[in-house]
Parts: structure tokens; sequence; C-alpha cells
């Protein structure tokens, strides 16, 4: 069927190095070829210390070929809501039920799903997270620093919706300032060469990011 055929066709360019290169400063530094700098190693101890990697690994040690820096698996985080999105949705009368209800997450799109997996996303990949801003599926927050900030605080907002479904895998790590930046860093470091250009060089407070 044509459905099947662009179903290969597809699986089959994801298979190609333009689709990953996996040529980041990360992958450099894990072939021999850059180092990291200071604050970008500090953010890769935090990132193991933290239990980052927990979620964020495929499989295997962190630094094992091809990290996609993901577990596949679904989770609800506790998000506060994206008021701006839910007034844009009402605004225009979109997605009705999203605005009354909140976005069920994987309990929506598989039909039978029991009601804990309401508000369960799965784990995104953190490469060229950099670049991909506003974070989070319901894209609520702007940049790392309020994305890491929200998720070493413990997360569990109190607009939460589908509270009594959080999963409980985030703690208070009582992350300084630095312990932030220096884990943005790391991150920014799984930026593949092509979109190096394109990392913020603001938050979205206007400081800078100083990650040299």
């Amino acid at each position: 069927s044509a459905y099947r055929a662009l179903t290969e066709v597809l699986a089959s360019f994801e298979r190609e190095p333009l689709f990953h290169p996996f040529d980041s400063k990360w992958d450099e530094a894990l072939a021999g070829n850059a180092i990291l700098n200071d604050k970008e190693q500090r953010g890769l101890e935090l990132f193991e210390s933290m239990g980052c990697d927990q979620c964020h690994t495929s499989g295997g040690a962190l630094s094992s070929p091809n990290q996609t820096f993901t577990d596949y698996r679904f989770y609800n985080l506790g998000l506060p809501k994206n008021n701006a999105l839910i007034a844009e949705n009402e605004s225009r009368g979109l997605n009705l039920d999203f605005v009354a209800n909140g976005d069920r997450g994987l309990a929506q799109h598989l039909p039978g799903e029991p009601a804990e997996n309401l508000g369960k996303f799965k784990t995104p990949t953190l490469r060229n997270v950099g670049i991909t801003y506003p974070y989070m599926h319901n894209g609520v927050f702007t940049d790392l620093k309020t994305t890491l900030t929200f998720l070493l605080s413990g997360g569990r907002a109190n607009d939460t919706p589908f509270a009594a479904t959080v999963s409980p895998i985030l703690v208070d790590q009582n992350a300084s300032a630095t312990d932030v930046e220096a884990l943005e860093c790391f991150l920014r470091a799984l930026t593949d060469s092509a979109y190096v250009t394109q990392l913020p060089t603001m938050h979205s407070d206007g400081t800078a990011i100083l990650c040299d």
C-alpha cells in the first residue's frame, strides 16, 4: 500500500547519516577529537550524579556509540499548564477537548489506555536540544534554563493537569544557578555541527548564555 511504502521510505531515510550525523562536540570528544570545557564537563558530571541519565539514555553506557539520550518510555512530569497556548486555541475554537480537559497524552492517543496513562509523554531525545525550543510537549518553557530549573526542583507544578498520575521520578536536587548553567552547557554540546550557529546566545530573561 502507499502508506506502507511511505513508511519504508521514511525509515530508510532515518537510517542515513544525513538524518543522524552524530557529529556534535560530545561525539567528537568521545572520539578523541575534541575536549569538553570545564562547564560542559561539570554539566556531564551533574547529568549523571543527579540521575538525568536514568531516563535520557537508550541503554548501555551514556558514552555508548550513537547514544540517543532517551529511554523511549512515557512519563508525566507534572508540567504547568501553558495558559497562552490554551487561550490561543480557545480564541480560535480549536482543540476544544484540550482546552477543557488538558492534553491527555498517552491515554488520548491509544484508545482503551487506562487512566494511569493520563498526561504521560515519551522521553524526548536530548540531541540538538539546544535549538529545539520551546520545551516540553506543550511548549510551556521558552529556554533550557527555565526547563532545567523546573525539572531540578522536582517538577509537579501547582496547576498541573492529571496530578494523580505524575511519575515519581523527579526530586528536588537543590541545584544552584551554577549547576543549572553547567547542565545547560553540557546539553548544548549535544548539538550537531550543522546547527551550532543556531544556538541561542541569550536566555529568555535577557541574560547571556556563557558556555565558552
